[in-house]
């Protein structure tokens, strides 16, 4: 009976220790496709040191945020909703990568598409959901950088942003770059990104309007894989073999 009980417990053992290694999602490369980048990007900026670096007189701040849910709405100095955010807090946004493949026009907006793969961040480009409003301390006027995409240009990442009232037939402005970036790809396949945000030193950018200081750091950009929840019945399966394990104990301590 001892002997059958001990066999019970390895049983056990190494069915609970299969869950734990499924669960924690420890895989190795060679087991990793590589995919089209996906996750959230989260941005922070310090709308005092955003104020600075643009410069002038006239004190731009970013002062209203728009998350996904407001993918197909036009931004004008009159849009209601979204997040309003102070001339001298320090803030951080959402921006959830994109899964279209293609970019999705909204007339004034677009869903940027999402074309790159994890295994080679040279080429394509990275679509996130949102939109700011900037205006002037004095109020009065707005500027609109909203339907974000990354993509290296140089070997540099850059933040690039689509607006009906400031873009060319050629290419979109870029409104942040990354300094100091670090990219990793986990086992999955999956792209971590993070870096410092200043203003973006392409010649084509939102710095134009403002002329202001790409010296001058505004924030911080990460971007990670979404959590994937295990499925129910993996868990069940989890218990079912924790049960197993105490009722081995059980008997084997009645048998003892």
């Amino acid at each position: 009976m001892n002997l059958l009980n001990k066999h019970s417990l390895k049983a056990a053992y190494a069915g609970v220790l299969a869950i734990s290694v499924f669960g924690g999602g420890l895989l190795t490369a060679g087991d990793a496709n590589a995919a089209l980048v996906s996750g959230v990007a989260n941005m922070t900026i310090d709308n005092s040191a955003f104020t600075s670096a643009v410069g002038g007189s006239e004190g731009w701040y970013i002062a209203n945020f728009w998350d996904e849910s407001y993918n197909a709405t036009p931004i004008d100095l009159d849009t209601t909703g979204g997040v309003a955010l102070s001339q001298t807090e320090t803030f951080s946004v959402s921006l959830p990568v994109n899964a279209n493949g293609t970019t999705i026009s909204y007339g004034a907006r677009k869903q940027e598409a999402t074309t790159m793969d994890a295994s080679n961040t040279a080429a394509g480009q990275i679509g996130l959901s949102g939109a700011f409003r900037m205006e002037p301390a004095g109020g009065g006027s707005y500027l609109n950088p909203g339907d974000f995409y990354l993509k290296k240009a140089g070997g540099t990442w850059n933040i690039f942003t689509y607006s009906a009232g400031f873009s060319s037939p050629a290419q979109d402005p870029a409104l942040f770059r990354l300094v100091n970036a670090t990219e990793s790809v986990n086992g999955n396949g999956e792209l971590s990104l993070s870096g410092d945000l200043y203003l973006s030193t392409l010649g084509y950018s939102w710095n134009l309007l403002f002329n202001g200081s790409t010296s001058v750091k505004v924030g911080t950009f990460n971007l990670a894989p979404a959590a994937v929840p295990l499925p129910a019945a993996v868990w069940l399966f989890g218990s079912g073999l924790v049960g197993l394990l105490g009722a081995s104990r059980a008997k084997s301590g009645l048998s003892a």
